[in-house]
């Protein structure tokens, strides 16, 4: 399995998207336009990291971390 399949295959604090028929991630890359779908990705890591000291600590950033490896893939998949 290559680093790409792992960031979809993997979720952070559950599973209660990867339990869906479709995630809410694979709906997004359907719908919206590969820059859409950037800014998506830029706007839920920050939610994430702003968000860490009031709520989840560790586990916020490492939800950061894991849309940042998944706008990585976006850019990625662009070139």
């Amino acid at each position: 399995m290559n680093v790409l399949q792992r960031i979809d295959d993997g979720q952070v604090g559950g599973d209660h998207y990867k339990s869906m028929s479709t995630t809410p991630w694979e709906a997004l890359q359907v719908w919206l336009t590969p820059e859409e779908l950037r800014g998506y990705f830029k706007g839920e890591a920050i939610v994430y990291l702003a968000r860490e000291r009031k709520k989840n600590g560790l586990e916020d950033v490492k939800k950061a971390k894991h849309v940042l490896e998944k706008l990585i893939e976006v850019y990625d998949r662009e070139s």
